[in-house]
């Protein structure tokens, strides 16, 4: 859930800001402090939070050993224009309508709130802190 969560966030800022990214960086930290992290690079650019969640639980499930996990840090690297042109194949359709999908309910979150619409993993969780974007980029705002 927490990937979920993370990832529909850095879906939002990617809509946001007009971008689409091509690799997913997940980060893990124990209690025990004990770091490990992984990226991959994914078959094409995406802004869709299915796709990069998709990546980063693969990662995360095969970095996790036996100790219990502290932080989770989720992110999107190689960042281009989401209006910049992509070949693709035949079979692409199903990306398509994600990534019209992604920008359909992020419109809808803007319009009337961010609790509008969830996802059926994020309902009733009580471990997401109410902040927003504003908020998480305080410091970086001068």
């Amino acid at each position: 859930a927490v990937i979920c969560y993370l990832s529909e966030k850095i879906a939002a800022r990617m809509i946001k800001y007009g971008v689409k990214g091509s690799g997913v960086h997940v980060d893990l930290r124990s209690f025990e402090l004990r770091h490990a992290s992984k990226q991959m690079k994914l078959s094409r650019p995406t802004l869709s939070s299915a796709d990069i969640a998709d990546a980063a639980f693969t990662m995360a499930m095969s970095l996790q050993r036996e100790h219990a996990v502290r932080t989770i840090s989720v992110s999107v690297f190689d960042l281009s224009p989401s209006d910049v042109a992509v070949q693709l194949s035949m079979f692409d359709e199903k990306q398509v309508k994600r990534e019209s999908l992604e920008k359909a309910i992020d419109g809808i979150k803007r319009k009337y709130g961010r609790d509008t619409i969830k996802r059926a993993n994020l309902i009733a969780r009580d471990f997401i802190y109410d902040k927003d974007d504003d908020e998480d980029f305080l410091p970086f705002k001068r």
